[in-house]
């Protein structure tokens, strides 16, 4: 290995971008819990607001807002859990107090919490799954396979946590005692010392196997979700086009369907990064045969990457469905700022166009 650590590409980026380092420092666990708490509040709210619709409304009962709302709490869960964990190992105040005063109770803490963030973890992604699939038979087969999973909706979530607890299980680890530093660490957070408990596969599944497993049983939904929500998007810009000549009801309820399907681009996006992030993670990759700067990065990255993704979820879903957004704002008595953001501007709108055409600079006719 290489001894000349200046020629390490996480120094060389890390001089404009100090955030990448490993090492979470404290102005970035201000930052992470600042969105993080804003996030909570805003997934809060959502859940609350369609949640209460329920007993007045029928817009929001159906099986595709029931599975946002349960993301919503998967999403919270998940954040917590791996920003703990995350903190645990890379903080150095904590490293250094777990390395020298560790014992059982905070090994079991640990386990549990971890078990936890890799449990939501998994239902994250088959659960955007699920919600694709809604999206694409809500718009393909909205007579019959849609009634079928508006009716039986309980057991296909249901499915989406069985199936993810089955995938957590299989690559299910037992750590032991003592906690140790990173092995080359130092070498790759500027002189820092990171920790991190000794854990293996209880089934003996090597890392690679666990590779495999994720790529199959997991990410590759993300794939399939992403095809089938392009699919989606095809066909209801078809709808707008063939009912443009049909009844307004029509383009509002295509404009509501494209509304909710450019919710789930987002989340694919964002996904998207998130794959690629969790499949170089598997993948040893040494530049020059001795520089790991790439893999300490993204463990640099990943609590913003987590964070971004509670964060952009909760703002799209209140940007792209205007209902939604209304109800919120009423349901937690917010009315008035809500007009002022939102309707006084639509209104400044159209004065401003009445004063600009011909009849609006017309004079008053006195009588």
């Amino acid at each position: 290995m290489n001894n000349n650590y200046s020629e390490f590409l996480i120094d060389k980026i890390g001089n404009y971008l100090p955030f990448i380092y490993p090492q979470i420092e404290d102005y970035e666990i201000a930052i992470i819990c600042i969105i993080s708490s804003i996030s909570y509040i805003i997934h809060i709210c959502i859940a609350i607001t369609i949640i209460k619709s329920w007993k007045v409304s029928n817009d929001m009962q159906s099986a595709y807002f029931k599975s946002v709302v349960f993301g919503n709490f998967i999403d919270i869960l998940n954040d917590l859990s791996y920003n703990i964990t995350t903190f645990e190992n890379q903080i150095k105040e904590i490293a250094e107090y777990l390395k020298y005063n560790c014992n059982d109770v905070h090994l079991i803490i640990f386990m549990v919490i971890r078990f936890i963030s890799n449990f939501t973890y998994n239902i994250q992604f088959v659960n955007f799954f699920f919600i694709s699939v809604i999206r694409f038979v809500t718009t393909y087969s909205p007579l019959n396979w849609n009634m079928v999973i508006e009716t039986k909706y309980i057991y296909f979530q249901f499915i989406v946590i069985i199936y993810s607890l089955g995938v957590t299980i299989l690559k299910k680890f037992i750590c032991i005692l003592p906690y140790n530093y990173w092995e080359n660490s130092f070498n790759y957070t500027k002189g820092v010392k990171l920790g991190r408990f000794t854990c293996v596969g209880i089934f003996n599944i090597s890392k690679m196997n666990v590779y495999y497993i994720m790529a199959g049983l997991i990410h590759s939904l993300i794939i399939i979700s992403i095809i089938l929500t392009l699919s989606v998007l095809y066909k209801i810009k078809k709808m707008r086009i063939t009912q443009s000549t049909f009844h307004s009801n029509n383009l509002k309820k295509a404009k509501r369907e494209s509304r909710m399907t450019i919710y789930v681009i987002i989340l694919s996006i964002i996904q998207i990064f998130r794959l690629i992030q969790a499949q170089l993670k598997y993948l040893p990759i040494k530049l020059g045969g001795y520089d790991e700067s790439l893999s300490y990065i993204l463990y640099g990255l990943d609590p913003y990457i987590n964070t971004l993704w509670l964060f952009l979820n909760s703002i799209s879903i209140l940007i792209i469905s205007e209902v939604l957004r209304d109800r919120i704002f009423k349901t937690f008595k917010l009315n008035i700022l809500y007009d002022k953001l939102f309707k006084q501007n639509s209104l400044k709108k159209v004065v401003a166009l009445s004063n600009s055409s011909p009849l609006g600079a017309m004079p008053r006719i006195k009588k």
